[in-house]
């Protein structure tokens, strides 16, 4: 019996530690082959109309690797190719999170998650306005490293340290979003964590400012960029999530509460 109220106690703590992520798409629901509209679109300038010649081809796939059953990708020969959606509802809060499962497959090739104040409307060359944040894995030869925006422009100097990425592997990648202090109630930086496909954590970087001010988060882009010179880049999207992440309290009171179980049995 005591063993019983230690693993009840234990799952307590377990339950309280870990964030419930909602699902805003895991692309289950369309077929392969099928770009998935309507909830998506393509932001102008970035490989021009779906399906048009010279244009971008984005399609769901299903294959052994998945995170889940089928995941979005980038299949073309255009450098640059982003698709950009708003989400269900406004992320304002701090300690409130977005991720993306990314999986850089093959070539040299960028994929990030833009996080915006609406439909992303950048183009080639991340045309501005930037998006508030920006994260990523970024491959290049002897350099494959996780990265964030450094003024709007993903160009290394703002290297995760901690892990580096293997090509092949799927990887979240998480911003927890923060209000550091600015002006109140108003988001103005993020954590970037990295987790594996198990979601332990491998590395984070805390405090990057947003780019052109604070806000809430509304919409959020995927997007691969491939590197110049290079054909036949892929990256991989999958479970794209939102979730809240627990404050410390929460997680004291959690301890409190398995202690409590524990400490009733041994006084019986």
């Amino acid at each position: 019996m005591r063993s019983k109220l230690l693993s009840g106690a234990l799952l307590l703590a377990a339950a309280a530690t870990s964030a419930n992520a909602a699902i805003i798409d895991d692309f289950e629901s369309y077929g392969v082959g099928t770009f998935p509209s309507p909830d998506w679109s393509v932001p102008a300038g970035d490989g021009g109309s779906l399906g048009s010649p010279g244009g971008q081809t984005i399609d769901v796939q299903s294959n052994g690797s998945n995170i889940s059953g089928k995941h979005l990708q980038f299949a073309t020969t255009y450098q640059a190719d982003t698709v950009t959606r708003l989400l269900p509802s406004a992320l304002s809060n701090d300690g409130e999170y977005i991720q993306v499962a990314v999986n850089i497959a093959s070539g040299r090739t960028l994929a990030s998650m833009f996080l915006t104040s609406g439909l992303y409307a950048g183009g080639t060359g991340q045309a501005a306005p930037q998006p508030p944040a920006a994260l990523g894995v970024s491959s290049e030869p002897g350099a494959t490293v996780f990265t964030t925006q450094h003024n709007g422009v993903f160009d290394g100097s703002m290297q995760i340290p901690g892990a580096t990425p293997a090509a092949g592997t799927w990887y979240y990648l998480r911003a927890v979003l923060r209000d550091a202090g600015g002006t109140p109630g108003l988001l103005d930086s993020y954590d970037f964590q990295v987790l594996d496909s198990s979601m332990a954590l491998l590395t984070q970087q805390t405090g990057i400012a947003f780019v052109g001010g604070e806000g809430p988060i509304t919409g959020v882009a995927l997007r691969s960029y491939e590197q110049t010179g290079t054909s036949n880049a892929l990256a991989l999207f999958d479970q794209l999530s939102v979730g809240v992440v627990p404050e410390p309290g929460t997680l004291s009171l959690a301890a409190i509460a398995a202690g409590a179980l524990v400490s009733r049995r041994r006084t019986r």
